[in-house]
């Protein structure tokens, strides 16, 4: 049973994290969100962001590049998620898992943002949530969404597709341009160039906006 602490003085930023995730695909959303929450920590701005990794089970996880992670939650403990992020890797494996599929369901049915990156975004597919929307993917999956997906509209050439509570993210790198989207869309314009700055990152900004139903 996941916690259900919530206030209105905290935003809850969950990142999903699980055996053969790919490295940047949720290091690179991490720093940037981290860097935001630091960011209006000190400026004393409401809410306050809580960045964190949220995984099937306790213990070690090994990416896809052999990197040992250490999550700081697991389905059963963690913290109520406003936003979720849903990174690729071996999203494969993980399509597989009940248990997934029905943490998936559950946590996006109640979170305010459900954001993927790179394969990821067959992870949000497997629990319903493309049909209808336009999204994207690493480029190399892009035609095997589109088949495995044929109710959502793939997107081409883009860094993140924004479609309102669903925002879906490119390859790899894309994961940070498609994060610093969020904190301009959810904190303003300048915390994002601010955040960019810091991280000595150019944001790119190549990316389509959609006003969907949610």
């Amino acid at each position: 049973m996941t916690t259900s602490s919530h206030t209105d003085e905290t935003f809850n930023i969950g990142i999903f994290l699980y055996q053969g995730v790919e490295e940047l695909d949720f290091c690179g959303p991490f720093e940037v969100l981290k860097a935001a929450s630091y960011t209006r920590s000190e400026k004393g701005q409401n809410p306050v962001w809580q960045v964190f990794t949220v995984a099937e089970e306790p213990g070690l996880l090994k990416t896809s590049g052999e990197l040992l992670i250490q999550p700081h939650f697991t389905f059963h403990n963690h913290l109520h998620i406003d936003l979720l992020v849903v990174p690729g890797g071996l999203a494969s494996s993980q399509v597989k898992k009940p248990a997934v599929l029905e943490w998936l369901r559950k946590v996006t049915s109640q979170a305010q943002l459900n954001t993927s990156v790179c394969t990821g975004a067959f992870l949000l597919g497997a629990v319903g949530l493309l049909d209808g929307h336009t999204v994207t993917t690493h480029w190399s999956a892009l035609d095997e969404l589109a088949r495995q997906y044929p109710r959502a509209r793939v997107e081409r050439e883009v860094r993140w597709v924004d479609e309102g509570r669903l925002v879906t993210a490119a390859g790899i790198s894309a994961g940070m341009d498609m994060s610093l989207h969020l904190v301009e869309r959810l904190a303003g314009r300048e915390l994002a160039e601010e955040v960019a700055h810091y991280m000595e990152y150019r944001w790119q900004e190549q990316s389509s906006h959609h006003s969907a139903a949610e």
